[in-house]
């Protein structure tokens, strides 16, 4: 849906690289990102629920509302194999 800027693409190419990372993850959250086009209460809404999210689950991760990942294609096909679809 184009939410997140194909821009980075490299970057994250680069870091999977040169850092032999399984994932890499941007975030909206961290220094020098953020979204354009969205209003208020998106933005609002968004800061809510990872917020909600951060404080019940304390998953280690800033952005679990929309994060941009790039996968190892090893780590996504083990991925699509452990989800059960109900």
């Amino acid at each position: 849906d184009l939410s997140h800027d194909p821009k980075f693409i490299g970057e994250f190419l680069r870091l999977r690289r040169e850092h032999g990372y399984d994932m890499v993850s941007g975030t909206r959250y961290a220094p020098g990102g953020g979204v354009a086009g969205w209003d208020t209460r998106r933005k609002l809404t968004s800061r809510g629920a990872n917020y909600l999210a951060k404080v019940l689950l304390a998953p280690g991760a800033s952005d679990l509302t929309g994060s941009f990942r790039l996968y190892t294609k090893p780590v996504l096909e083990e991925l699509v194999r452990a989800v059960k679809s109900k």
